[in-house]
């Protein structure tokens, strides 16, 4: 049977009208983002009020973000570990326009949500890798809410923030990465781990002692969450040192939510 003008027609309007509802609901999940230093700005996925504070407001980091794209040479390699949604592994890609950025996140909704990102944005050089990095190779549980909570984290937490999910996931050191070839050595390390930071860095302990690649590290310590781990900030700051790392920033800010304060960190060498 043949279809009339006036079929078609109405078919094509619908179509059109469908089309159109999907590009607003497509804009009013998406976020454009400028960060300070980067030359465009940058979309970013966010279907949550988390994901919509982590864009809009930078998660509260827009000074430490713009020192970390400051940092960054055409081709370095940097490892964002603890990455998120993505915010300092696109802003980086954006400027290491012939090395690479590997974002590692443990979390697998929130490792998709990076892909996606990267892919949005034509970012190329971006490699998420979902695992989470400690001082051995094993697994673990990792409490979390996906996108729709704050960091996941490797131990539970008892603020109003905390996670309510648990998942079962894989846990890796960076040497052992590194080692095995299965990701390039960095020149840039950012590491944001809800208070694992010394396992992290004692996982690297090869990768800290090679001086010819990692020249700066970014590092978030939480005053409290670190002693959960059996760290102490102390004890990260020390094992850097001890690698001929300087300390040549110190951020600071105090979370309520959590109850402690955290403080940001730029070793250089």
């Amino acid at each position: 049977m043949e279809r009339s003008i006036t079929d078609t027609n109405q078919s094509s309007s619908r179509n059109k009208t469908a089309m159109s509802l999907l590009a607003r609901v497509f804009r009013r999940n998406v976020e454009r983002v400028r960060i300070p230093g980067v030359d465009r700005p940058l979309m970013f996925h966010a279907e949550s009020p988390v994901e919509r504070y982590r864009t809009r407001e930078l998660g509260g980091e827009r000074e430490l973000l713009e020192m970390f794209v400051q940092t960054l040479r055409k081709d370095d390699v940097v490892w964002d570990i603890g990455s998120n949604i993505g915010t300092f592994s696109l802003a980086a890609a954006t400027q290491v326009v012939h090395g690479q950025v590997i974002a590692f996140e443990p979390d697998p909704e929130i490792a998709r949500r990076v892909a996606q990102n990267a892919d949005m944005n034509k970012l190329s050089n971006v490699r998420v890798v979902q695992c989470a990095l400690g001082d051995r190779q094993g697994t673990g549980v990792l409490y979390t809410d996906g996108l729709r909570g704050y960091s996941p984290g490797l131990r539970k937490k008892s603020h109003q923030r905390a996670a309510s999910g648990e998942l079962a996931i894989d846990i890796r050191t960076i040497d052992q990465l590194v080692q095995s070839g299965e990701i390039r050595p960095a020149n840039v390390v950012k590491i944001d781990v809800e208070g694992a930071e010394l396992l992290v860095l004692k996982g690297m302990s090869a990768a800290l002692q090679d001086t010819g690649h990692i020249r700066t590290i970014f590092i978030e310590l939480h005053t409290k969450f670190i002693l959960d781990f059996g760290g102490t900030i102390e004890e990260c700051e020390a094992l850097l040192r001890e690698s001929e790392f300087k300390c040549t920033s110190r951020l600071s800010r105090f979370s309520t939510d959590a109850g402690e304060e955290e403080i940001h960190l730029i070793w250089s060498r």
